[in-house]
């Protein structure tokens, strides 16, 4: 079904989601509260949403939201990498903050034809956080060669 195939996909941007600022974030803390903000913001955005039409008119700014915590996901990752000392945010906040976000989307999915818009909405958004994926196992496929050329 649509909707299983949508809800796992927006459930890992929120887990990630707390992960994407601007270049100027310096501390787990500042990541969190920045993944909080975007996250109260969708939450707010999705809340208004009750019919299709509404939801069309949204849909830019969905994607906008979508794309600020897939942006913040992909920093926060790349934080963790350079200051791997540093412990992660525990995983049970996020899934606390993400709750309300996933309730919400669940609701508008339920409205005949807004799956197709949501998957419109947050394509950009998957579409960087998956590149961002692809080119992280990249740089671990590079290292372990250049690690493993080392050792023969």
């Amino acid at each position: 079904m649509i909707i299983r195939k949508i809800v796992p996909k927006f459930t890992l941007l929120c887990f990630l989601l707390t992960l994407v600022a601007s270049c100027s974030i310096s501390n787990v803390d500042e990541f969190e509260l920045q993944g909080r903000v975007y996250l109260t913001q969708l939450s707010k955005d999705l809340s208004e949403i009750h019919d299709l039409d509404t939801l069309k008119t949204k849909k830019k700014i969905l994607s906008k939201r979508f794309s600020q915590i897939s942006s913040l996901m992909i920093a926060y990752h790349s934080f963790l990498e350079k200051h791997p000392e540093i412990r992660p945010i525990p995983e049970d906040d996020l899934v606390l903050v993400a709750a309300g976000v996933k309730l919400e989307l669940q609701r508008i999915l339920e409205i005949e034809g807004a799956a197709e818009l949501i998957i419109k909405a947050e394509k950009e958004a998957y579409t960087k956080l998956m590149l961002a994926d692809e080119s992280s196992k990249v740089k671990e496929k590079n290292t372990l060669n250049r690690f493993t050329k080392g050792i023969k």
